[in-house]
């Protein structure tokens, strides 16, 4: 711990400015009393003590030892605290970025903590700032090839630099020994140059297996994004590394498809499972969160895609109104197809909740003919794939972005073929991938097989799987399933 010291100080406020009177000079102490201390909570004429370490005063206090208010809108002083390798600002716990580098700083002594807003973006201790790590910190200059497919020379004769041709051809392996807090790396440069965002921990444990393919492909394709080549801001999906993708884990999927199994015995004592193939492309959620512009939904355990369980009673349920609830609506009022839309919808599902089997398969809320909310005695669980699945690249190319962005036509755009389209790569499932349903029911009551109007609930399902299909784009051929 450094000398700690503390002065008597008196504080005068005149000429709309407090000036601070001492019997020892206080020149020397950082930083300027009056830019990080609220004199607007203090006394005039009054005593006050101004306790430092060093050339920093980290607390004002008055004769009863209450402290002076601090401003804390853009600079705080304080003390650090440091547990397991985090350290974090003691008065208010929050933590402070890893890239600050503390190792020739006393942590026992005062910091002052720079903010934008809530960002932390400078430390300073005793006039100095705390340094930061940054990619040059990180990675080095010196690059040595290791591929034998280009040489040297090449670079020489072309003039070209190594970084402009690895973001020609980010195929291109190039290792480069890195020197990081002491630990040499040696870091595969064609995948860091061409886009790839990694924090340096994933760098050292892709280094220590010496860069081997990442199996779980949800880490692979969500925790190591890459920058676009033609839009450098936005992260895109590499066309040519997924274009045929096969997620070879046959014994992860035996595992799992039994595992399910298991479950579905010990949950519903009556249950069905069959498999259906996907009759051409499939994509699930392609609006889900997610750093691209598109999504695909991967369990993020297993790393292979999925059908989530709610996505498969969403459609078996829309489908049963579609099919049944909508003609017999049509047939019987009149007035229902002078609806608008949200109205139909409305109608559609108050109509459907009355119906005794159709609550009783998929649950109701209080507009059932009991008025009672319940859940639905059918289970519906995920939909793994029963053979090891293929992801394929494909591509949608809106062309006309801005006259679809502009929702409420405050631009007054028009859909004109002066817009530039710009491809939008997504990922989808090959065709001919199966999948693996299965649906249970909790009680002894028959509703599985039950006929809901001519069919039971598994025929539906496999009909709407078959005509209507299941994800996104349906509208134009994906998502449909034959049995």
């Amino acid at each position: 711990m450094k000398e700690y010291k503390e002065y008597n100080i008196l504080l005068e406020y005149s000429n709309s400015q407090w000036s601070i009177y001492s019997d020892e000079s206080l020149s020397f102490c950082l930083p300027k009393l009056e830019d990080y201390y609220d004199f607007n909570q203090a006394k005039e004429d009054q005593e006050y003590t101004a306790h430092c370490i060093e050339k920093i005063v980290f607390k004002i206090t008055n004769k009863k030892g209450i402290e002076l208010p601090r401003k804390y809108k853009h600079i705080i002083i304080d003390f650090l605290s440091k547990q397991d390798n985090k350290i974090t600002i003691q008065s208010t716990n929050k933590k402070i970025p890893r890239n600050f580098n503390f190792d020739n700083f006393d942590i026992q002594s005062p910091f002052i903590i720079y903010f934008k807003k809530s960002d932390i973006f400078k430390i300073n201790q005793h006039n100095l700032d705390v340094p930061q790590y940054s990619g040059e910190d990180i990675v080095g200059e010196k690059y040595v090839l290791v591929s034998s497919i280009i040489e040297e020379s090449k670079f020489k004769k072309k003039k070209e630099s190594l970084e402009n041709y690895l973001e020609k051809d980010s195929l291109t392996f190039v290792k480069s020994q890195v020197n990081f807090k002491g630990t040499a790396l040696d870091i595969r440069m064609g995948e860091l140059l061409s886009g790839k965002r990694l924090p340096f921990d994933s760098y050292q444990l892709l280094a220590a297996s010496n860069f081997k393919q990442i199996d779980n492909f949800y880490l692979e394709l969500n925790k190591t994004a890459r920058l676009g080549v033609v839009e450098k801001d936005k992260f895109s999906i590499d066309i040519n590394q997924y274009a045929t993708k096969k997620l070879s884990h046959k014994n992860l999927i035996d595992y799992i498809l039994q595992k399910q199994k298991k479950q579905a015995k010990l949950i519903t004592p009556q249950h069905k499972c069959w498999t259906q193939a996907t009759d051409g492309r499939m994509v699930v959620g392609l609006g889900g969160a997610s750093v691209y512009e598109t999504s695909m939904t991967l369990h993020h355990i297993y790393g292979i895609p999925y059908i989530p369980a709610s996505s498969i009673k969403g459609v078996v349920r829309s489908w049963i109104i579609q099919e049944v609830i909508y003609p017999s609506l049509l047939d019987r009022d009149e007035t229902f197809n002078q609806l608008e839309s949200k109205e139909q919808n409305k109608r559609l599902e108050k109509v459907a909740m009355q119906d005794n089997i159709f609550a009783a398969i998929f649950g109701t809320d209080d507009k059932a003919l009991d008025s009672k909310a319940h859940k639905g005695n059918i289970v519906f669980f995920d939909a793994f794939p029963a053979s090891e699945p293929t992801i394929e690249t494909d591509i949608m190319t809106p062309h006309y972005s801005d006259y679809y962005g502009d929702i409420d036509n405050k631009k007054h755009k028009a859909p004109v073929d002066t817009e530039s389209p710009i491809p939008i790569p997504f990922l989808t499932v090959a065709k001919g991938t199966k999948f693996q349903f299965i649906i249970g029911e909790k009680g002894n009551e028959g509703l599985l097989n039950q006929p809901f109007q001519d069919k039971t609930i598994i025929d539906w399902l496999k009909q709407a799987l078959s005509e209507h299909g299941i994800g996104a784009k349906t509208a134009v051929g994906y998502g449909y399933m034959t049995t």
